[in-house]
């Protein structure tokens, strides 16, 4: 029987944290909501912010980590 290789997994959270050449220097938006996370569990929004600085967030009418009721307004 054939050894099957390992392929790593990354989701593109990861990838770009790993390799900043594609959003380095780059004005920033993320569009998300509080599901996206890293492999070590830590929010898009709290990664992206700390690497690269985000200039727009865009998020659900719940919030960006669901904090807020249905037609709740969420200060900016």
């Amino acid at each position: 029987m054939k050894e099957q290789a390992e392929t790593a997994f990354q989701c593109g959270l990861d990838r770009l944290s790993g390799d900043d050449r594609l959003l380095r220097g780059k004005r920033i938006a993320l569009l998300t909501n509080d599901a996206a996370v890293n492999k070590n569990l830590q929010s898009s929004v709290d990664v992206l912010q700390k690497q690269f600085g985000l200039k727009a967030l865009f998020a659900p009418e719940h919030g960006v980590r669901s904090e807020h009721q249905a037609g709740e307004p969420i200060p900016v």
